[in-house]
């Protein structure tokens, strides 16, 4: 029920609870590089701990070149570095079938609120809120015209570690 949560408990969140938003933003902005640092020296398959200090690199990249594709780039691999992580943890204490039901709950709640035009102004305000400083805004995902939720980076990395877990073969297009 976790990726379900994820996203039905925060847009609501924000829709409803002053400061939500702002409060995910430094949450993202203290735990993505750790957890992209994890996914760089443990988590992900070819991990090496000799690549961990490439996350704080990935950091600096996206708070001095924000404003460019390169910054916004750099926020994006290290966001999705750290759900890699957090995919590979809830992977490891979780059954795999159970996750598959939270993706497709996931899936079902996400197709549901933007239907019903609920997600939008969460998503906005989500979007728009930033840390002080400049620094970057690692709770969601600019990159040029196209923007992302972190649920969305979630949802794929909880999938990609069930398919790990499961020992599945990549295509010749995933090697």
């Amino acid at each position: 029920m976790i990726p379900l949560a994820s996203i039905v408990g925060v847009i609501f969140a924000i829709r409803y609870v002053s400061d939500t938003a702002t409060g995910l933003t430094y949450l993202a902005l203290v735990a993505v590089p750790p957890l992209a640092a994890v996914a760089l020296g443990w988590a992900m398959r070819g991990a090496d701990l000799r690549l961990v200090p490439i996350a704080g690199v990935l950091f600096v990249l996206a708070w001095t070149l924000r404003a460019s594709l390169a910054g916004e780039a750099a926020a994006a691999i290290l966001d999705g570095l750290s759900c890699v992580t957090l995919g590979v943890l809830l992977a490891s204490v979780a059954p795999a079938g159970w996750l598959k039901l939270g993706i497709i709950a996931m899936s079902a709640a996400d197709v549901w609120l933007v239907a019903s035009d609920l997600l939008q102004a969460p998503n906005a305000t989500l979007s728009a809120a930033a840390p002080a400083g400049g620094l970057p805004q690692l709770q969601s995902e600019l990159f040029g015209s196209v923007s992302l939720g972190y649920g969305d980076l979630f949802v794929a990395g909880v999938f990609g570690a069930v398919l790990a877990r499961e020992g599945r073969r990549q295509g010749r297009g995933g090697s």
